[in-house]
């Protein structure tokens, strides 16, 4: 953990340069742009999902059904349109699989803030696979995943 930290600690050094001593209170624009600059250096990384915990949540799925944890859900939704076991297999390309996902995501619509987690993560996949061919192995898959995007872009909406 310290390790972490200090390297925490060397990179804002290094971002910010020097900068806030340069700076007065009186450059709102100066200190907007320094700001700016440390925002884009640091959020950069942590855009991307780690694809060992999609994959485990696919997993977890597959193997537990519909009585997988939230974490293990809001991972598999944002895995549902990539290639995530040995096999090469997508969830997509398992309807029931897809149906089973989709009721335990319904099943958090109470919880507003998991429910829209798992909605992101699922807007986020059904982007990926708007990019891929349209196999009739992931058809039906597709159609229940728009179904359900739709209702949570309604529920989204009445908020």
């Amino acid at each position: 953990m310290m390790k972490a930290l200090k390297s925490l600690r060397k990179e804002l050094t290094h971002a910010l340069a020097g900068r806030p001593r340069r700076l007065g209170w009186g450059e709102p624009e100066a200190m907007r742009n320094s700001l700016a600059a440390v925002r884009e250096r640091f959020t950069r990384r942590s855009g991307a999902i780690p694809a060992e915990r999609v994959a485990r949540g696919v997993l977890a799925l597959r193997v537990l059904g519909a009585g997988v944890d939230f974490v293990h859900l809001k991972y598999a939704c944002y895995g549902i349109a990539q290639h995530a076991d040995w096999n090469g297999r997508r969830l997509l390309e398992d309807a029931a699989l897809v149906k089973k996902l989709l009721d335990s995501v319904e099943a958090l619509r109470p919880n507003a803030r998991r429910f829209a987690a798992c909605c992101r993560g699922l807007r986020q996949s059904w982007q990926e696979a708007s990019t891929l061919p349209q196999l009739p192995a992931t058809r039906e898959g597709r159609a229940l995943l728009k179904y359900f995007l739709s209702s949570c872009e309604y529920s989204a909406s009445r908020k």
